[in-house]
């Protein structure tokens, strides 16, 4: 990554529905994204808790901001599911739903 992507990526804030999985949060730290923020915990992958920063000087955990409108967030993927039950597609997402909490 150029010196000048890098700097780009200083202010940037990730927003994502879903906790981010291991490999996006990884990604984001090596974009040196700043934030983090995510509605819907992801309980199976659990990415936020399970990543930490190498010890590099150009690498650093950005800031996690989770739990951020979570109903919603759940609403949307039950929206989406709609039609799409036992889908390939929707396995993740029936997964999802049915390890995280409905009245959050």
């Amino acid at each position: 990554m150029t010196a000048l992507s890098r700097k780009m990526a200083d202010d940037a804030i990730l927003v994502s529905t879903p906790e981010p999985c291991v490999m996006r949060l990884g990604a984001a730290m090596e974009a040196g994204v700043k934030t983090v923020i995510f509605g819907l915990q992801a309980p199976a992958d659990n990415g936020t808790q399970r990543v930490r920063p190498p010890d590099s000087p150009e690498t650093s955990m950005p800031e996690i901001i989770g739990g951020v409108l979570p109903h919603e967030s759940r609403r949307l993927f039950e929206q989406w599911l709609i039609g799409k039950e036992g889908s390939e597609q929707a396995k993740f997402v029936e997964q999802l739903l049915a390890l995280t909490d409905r009245k959050k």
